[in-house]
């Protein structure tokens, strides 16, 4: 389109994308310009330090053997959501582990989730933690110790008229009766003000989430900050299983690598298991013990996350890599 004259406005926080595709950059920063480039004058390092204000420190996790003791498994577990169908799935996930799920799209990666909050039909044998469940109920999950982080951030996982404390106490609140005064006034309804302020204070500072105070809207965040309420509200539930969606998706470079950390440091201090499923395989590859990759509908193959991105490539189109002799 360029070729044929065509002027293109080109907005984007995929930086690699602006490298290669643009003869001209200018980087905002809070609404200001903080600097231009021509093509060929600037590096995708340039960019980030320009936009963020001071250069981005990738997340990475040690890699681990991690022992196996699964903490759930699944046979012959089918997911019936449009678009993203799991069919027969045979899946056992290690306790303390990371776990990446990655897939074209369309190959079955968000059902998972989805699945288990009980949005779609299901079948087949779900173990976790050594009792077979009996049906696929989101409310008996939460408090049996799972919990799931929509990709469908505004829609399914943010109140967005509500308040960060409203957000990030809500579902600790009213599925497990934290914060309530106590057991007398807690049919009532009634809210221990002062230790939910607390908590919600301490989730703001140990995120560092942007924001006016705790009772600002969420909708009024920017989407990172908006993830990391998100994220919050899980911490606060507590969970022993975590399962999170495309957790990058829409925001910028440097809220991506914080969140990224947060699932580390959730995943190391509190022994939190982990279910990351992401189209973003770099970001996989960085985090995860263990990369389970799917093909319609099934888990095609496991891999380590130092594998090379031939297999990886060759997975994810359903082939196996041929060795010759």
């Amino acid at each position: 389109m360029a070729a044929r004259g065509i002027g293109i406005l080109f907005i984007s926080h995929r930086l690699e994308e602006i490298h290669q595709v643009c003869h001209r950059v200018s980087v905002f920063r809070d609404g200001e310009l903080v600097s231009r480039y021509d093509q060929g004058g600037f590096s995708v390092n340039d960019l980030a330090r320009d936009m963020i204000g001071y250069i981005v420190s990738k997340a990475a996790a040690e890699k681990r053997n991690i022992p196996r003791r699964p903490i759930i498994s699944l046979e012959h577990f089918s997911v019936n959501m449009p678009g993203e169908e799991i069919r027969d799935l045979a899946l056992s996930v290690y306790q303390g582990e990371i776990l990446g799920l990655t897939s074209l799209s369309g190959h079955g990666k968000l059902a998972l989730g989805y699945g288990m909050m009980g949005m779609y039909p299901v079948s087949g044998s779900v173990t976790y933690e050594n009792e077979t469940l009996a049906r696929i109920n989101a409310r008996a999950n939460i408090i049996k110790g799972m919990y799931v982080l929509p990709d469908d951030r505004h829609n399914l996982g943010i109140l967005a008229d509500q308040s960060l404390q409203e957000n990030i106490i809500f579902t600790a609140n009213q599925i497990k009766g934290k914060f309530s005064l106590n057991s007398f006034f807690r049919s009532l309804g009634l809210l221990d003000r002062r230790q939910a302020k607390l908590h919600v204070e301490k989730m703001i500072r140990d995120f560092d989430i942007k924001c006016t105070s705790a009772d600002q809207k969420v909708k009024e965040l920017s989407g990172g900050n908006q993830q990391k309420v998100c994220i919050a509200r899980a911490l606060t539930v507590e969970p022993r299983l975590l399962f999170v969606a495309e957790p990058t998706r829409g925001v910028d470079i440097a809220a991506k690598e914080k969140i990224l950390n947060m699932l580390i440091e959730i995943n190391r201090s509190q022994g939190t298991t982990i279910i990351i499923a992401s189209s973003e395989l770099d970001e996989l590859k960085r985090v995860c013990d263990r990369i389970a990759v799917m093909v319609e509908g099934k888990v095609f193959k496991i891999l380590s996350p130092n594998a090379s991105e031939v297999e990886f490539g060759l997975a994810l189109s359903g082939e196996e890599e041929v060795r010759y002799a």
